[in-house]
């Protein structure tokens, strides 16, 4: 825990212990994971949420999926979305 014994940056800098720095290298990914998932937010996607993604072989089979869809005329993407649903058009 920091004690906050330090008058200044530099005697911090100089006396910090492997505990302390260790505490301020989480504080800072946090903070810095915190960042992105606020970027990605902004940008309408999810950040770090990887069990919700799948496996790799479930994004395999997707893209597959979407490649037969494309390859059957359906070249809209909300057409291939709800075909992946069972919904079909005409």
């Amino acid at each position: 825990m920091l004690l906050g014994l330090y008058k200044s940056y530099e005697e911090l800098e100089d006396n910090l212990t492997i505990a302390e720095m260790n505490l301020l290298l989480k504080a800072k990914a946090k903070d810095r994971e915190n960042h992105y998932k606020v970027l990605a937010a902004f940008q309408g996607h999810k950040w770090g949420d990887s069990e919700d993604e799948g496996s790799a072989e479930d994004a395999v089979e997707r893209l597959k999926k979407k490649a037969e869809l494309r390859a059957s005329g359906i070249d809209n993407e909300e057409e291939i979305e709800l075909a992946g649903m069972g919904i079909k058009f005409g």
